[in-house]
């Protein structure tokens, strides 16, 4: 997999992040679960899941008291938009039962705060935009790009099994 210096991670397409994800993925991972890339197909659940099993729990939502709405949608949807979030599955019920949500972010991401009606949500992504600027991630590692893990929410009757790591 080769990244273009003109387009970076960005740049990649859809079929090399599947190509990647084939070589590392283990066939044997489990006689119950399946990992997969999320799809369009999927976009939906998925954002139920989030909605019922990473809001709820999530120590930093719950610290602002953000609630699910349209802008929580929202921020989920741009990141399974993406197409790089991985998902585990049962192999029995096809049911969800784990979500790392990834995305590409760049040196000059910043999240827009102003047209976020919600208070709590404000407050949450201007919290989360402050620690981006005092992190210097992107100047540490001298890099424009990089993935990103957006949230880990797993279904509350598979917790305490080690299943993210």
């Amino acid at each position: 997999m080769e990244v273009c210096k003109k387009t970076g991670l960005r740049g990649l397409s859809k079929e090399s992040f599947e190509k990647a994800f084939r070589k590392v993925k283990s066939e044997s991972f489990s006689e119950e679960w399946e990992i997969k890339l999320l799809t369009h197909d999927m976009q939906d659940a998925a954002i139920l899941f989030m909605k019922e099993h990473f809001v709820p729990y999530e120590p930093l939502v719950l610290l602002f008291d953000v609630q699910w709405n349209e802008g929580a949608e929202q921020y989920w949807k741009a990141v399974f938009e993406q197409m790089i979030t991985l998902v585990l599955t049962s192999k029995v019920s096809g049911g969800i039962i784990a979500i790392r949500g990834i995305e590409i972010v760049s040196k000059t991401d910043r999240i827009n705060t102003e047209n976020i009606p919600d208070e709590r949500l404000r407050n949450l992504l201007e919290y989360l935009n402050y620690c981006d600027d005092h992190a210097k991630f992107f100047e540490y590692y001298r890099t424009d790009e990089a993935i990103h893990f957006s949230g880990l929410a797993v279904a509350k009757s598979y917790r305490r099994r080690g299943i993210p790591t």
